[in-house]
């Protein structure tokens, strides 16, 4: 019921929203599906289709007893099987020979194939001249002559026209003057080869010196000659045949079939219509927290702020470059392993795709396989490794707030998310505040930081600071402070919290976690941490500790039981709700009081423009 009331509250802004959020599901279709297309068009080499039209009459040049029942009434069986004696042996053997297509090389189809079909042609071609090897040379012809009637036994179809005498013979080929040559050529053969049937039945009956012989003779001959596939005159093209041509074959211009340009147009709109159910597919099966409904929803909490994903230029450009190197990386390995390959295989020098992948590797052939291989991997590793500190460095600079920073989005949400905050701890009468996330690298440090900067120095609240992150620290990094005494030096009792913290302005002071070695983890356990809390409530209005994250350390779950309130850090579209909940649960067990929850990293999907109109 739950599932049927939001499909009924949904608007065209969810729908929209979805297809903004899965943008990417979308491009990626298309690209794949395209991609595909594209590569299958080009193993497609085009072929022209030349048409000649023939009927059949059934009626023989000399009347005999044979026809004469049939010459008056013409059944459909009787001119299908005339229509199927086109695609025989002797109609086309004779074609082949006239047309001399079994002189054609065997990489015919190349001159009229894409680069990289002529490839695959080439290699067709080689294996063939291995085959053909094995042959005799007196058998070779042969074969061959074999292998190009198999051939124009597929390029030949005739087809019955409904209901008339009409049917038609199609040849294709991909020059378009040989089409329109092997389609008349096989319909003239078939006119002689009717009356060549003819010829042996009157030589039966009358002998060779017969008048009737001797002009059938004279026709056939005269037929024979017009077998070249060129055109002829139409008296000459319709012959004495019982079958007769009624229009030649003409040179086509297009090529036969859908063109590639509507091919490509359809596969565009179909790839768009299959990234679109992808995209509402994803999303259902998505588990994760994306707005701020779900929070309230699915964990229960209330929503005391959002922070957007803040996009910073130079980290676009970092991240593209980085995405450069990767994609320079793999074509520069799929170049290699494409030339090993063509070398492996022996394929013609003259190619050009042959040619533009030794253009393209030889910079790289000077050197040995595993040194290149080894070289770019080491290359990538560093530069990585270097692009990554660098978009961490400026997103830091970014994301830290500052005072004479300008307002912004960013700022504004801060300014919300402080406000709803105080409203709340000071209506709880709530002073300390656990600041936690479910999962590593949620922003619960920056928040933290961000947060009492604001209430400090915007507000005028005088605010304290504690990193309780003894396994990664973070908040002298943010604030650049000394981090070599702090937190763990108060519970080792080798300092007091007033000469362990470290004050940023009259507002705003910061207790570091301090150095710490493997194991000290445990100090979170004593209840000295307690003290720590209660002694800095008499000195400030506000505390915010940051500690580490739910799912890999327990350290929240000492801290929950010292501090007034738990504020819990969820980033948008990182984690399944059940996973979210199954962190949380032994908090919730103790019966921790929850202040609320931030939605961090959200993102608006819906551009500006469309989200005002819809």
């Amino acid at each position: 019921m739950e599932s049927i009331t939001n499909e009924q509250q949904a608007t065209l802004r969810d729908y929209l929203r979805i297809i903004f959020r899965q943008r990417h599901t979308i491009f990626a279709t298309v690209f794949c599906v395209m991609l595909v297309v594209f590569l299958g068009l080009q193993f497609k080499t085009p072929e022209y289709e030349s048409r000649v039209r023939m009927i059949s009459i059934a009626k023989k040049y000399f009347e005999n007893t044979y026809f004469k029942d049939s010459s008056d009434y013409r059944s459909t069986e009787l001119t299908m099987s005339q229509s199927e004696m086109v695609k025989s042996n002797p109609v086309l053997e004779r074609a082949v020979r006239r047309l001399r297509l079994n002189e054609q090389p065997l990489d015919y189809e190349k001159s009229f194939a894409t680069p990289l079909k002529a490839l695959f042609v080439d290699m067709h071609t080689k294996a063939l001249e291995k085959k053909l090897a094995r042959y005799p040379a007196n058998e070779r012809d042969q074969v061959i002559f074999r292998m190009r009637l198999q051939e124009l036994k597929k390029k030949v179809k005739v087809e019955q026209i409904k209901d008339t005498n009409l049917f038609t013979i199609t040849a294709k080929d991909f020059d378009p003057v040989n089409a329109a040559k092997i389609a008349n050529a096989v319909s003239r053969s078939y006119c002689i080869f009717d009356l060549e049937q003819q010829l042996s039945e009157l030589q039966q009956r009358y002998g060779e010196k017969h008048l009737i012989i001797m002009q059938l003779k004279d026709n056939i001959n005269g037929m024979l000659e017009d077998l070249s596939g060129d055109s002829v005159s139409n008296e000459e093209a319709i012959g004495p045949a019982s079958v007769k041509i009624v229009e030649q074959a003409l040179v086509p211009f297009e090529p036969a079939g859908v063109p590639n340009s509507l091919i490509l147009v359809l596969a565009l709109f179909l790839s768009t219509c299959l990234g679109t159910v992808l995209a509402f597919g994803l999303e259902s099966m998505d588990s994760t927290i994306k707005t701020p409904e779900q929070i309230r929803e699915y964990l229960g909490f209330s929503l005391l702020g959002y922070l957007p994903r803040v996009r910073v230029l130079p980290v676009k450009a970092l991240s593209l470059l980085h995405f450069a190197l990767k994609v320079f990386i793999t074509v520069v390995l799929f170049l290699l392993v494409c030339w090993m390959i063509a070398v492996w295989l022996k394929l013609d020098k003259d190619n050009s795709v042959v040619k533009f992948l030794y253009q393209a590797v030889a910079p790289w052939l000077k050197f040995n396989a595993a040194t290149v291989l080894l070289l770019l991997l080491v290359i990538y590793f560093f530069l990585s490794k270097a692009i990554n500190f660098l978009i961490k460095l400026i997103t830091m600079k970014k994301l830290i707030i500052r005072r004479r920073q300008r307002d912004s989005l960013y700022l504004q949400s801060y300014q919300n998310l402080a406000e709803q905050v105080l409203v709340t701890m000071k209506g709880n009468e709530q002073r300390s505040a656990l600041i936690v996330s479910t999962l590593p690298k949620e922003g619960n440090s920056l928040i933290t930081a961000n947060l009492g900067f604001y209430l400090a120095e915007r507000i005028g609240h005088k605010v304290l600071l504690i990193d309780a992150n003894t396994r990664k620290p973070r908040m002298h990094k943010i604030f650049k402070l000394k981090g070599y005494f702090g937190l763990v030096d108060i519970l080792k009792g080798t300092l007091s919290l007033s000469e362990a913290v470290q004050n940023l302005s009259d507002k705003l002071s910061v207790l570091p976690c301090g150095k710490t070695q493997a194991g000290e983890s445990a100090l979170l356990n004593l209840a000295k941490i307690q003290e720590v809390v209660k002694g800095a409530e008499n000195s400030y209005e506000f505390i915010f500790i940051d500690c580490a994250n739910l799912r890999n350390y327990k350290d929240s779950l000492v801290l929950s039981s010292y501090v007034d309130t738990v504020i819990t850090v969820v980033n948008e579209g990182q984690e399944r709700r059940e996973a979210i909940k199954a962190a949380l649960a032994p908090l919730k067990e103790r019966k921790v009081n929850f202040l609320g929850a931030i939605l961090n990293n959200r993102t608006f999907a819906i551009p500006k423009v469309i989200y005002e109109r819809t």
